[in-house]
């Protein structure tokens, strides 16, 4: 369970209205003629601690996903 409250959540969303790494709009994010188009930003969460971290755009939230599931190596090659 997040550790974030629905309120709490919903007052975040008023305040942050665009992806919190590219700083894009849904509107600018979204492809609309897609059925499977989210409709707003995603979640994120640390999924160990299930800590709230912020609201990403779909495309930032699945990258982001990757990148944290093949981290340690992406950062040996980084640190060659």
């Amino acid at each position: 369970e997040l550790d974030i409250t629905y309120q709490e959540l919903e007052s975040y969303r008023k305040t942050h209205t665009v992806c919190e790494i590219c700083g894009r709009t849904i509107e600018e994010s979204v492809k609309w003629d897609s059925k499977n188009a989210p409709k707003g930003f995603c979640v994120d969460h640390d999924h160990n601690t299930s800590r709230f971290r912020g609201l990403l755009c779909s495309v930032c939230n699945r990258q982001l996903g990757w990148y944290e599931k093949h981290r340690e190596k992406i950062e040996q090659y980084l640190n060659k």
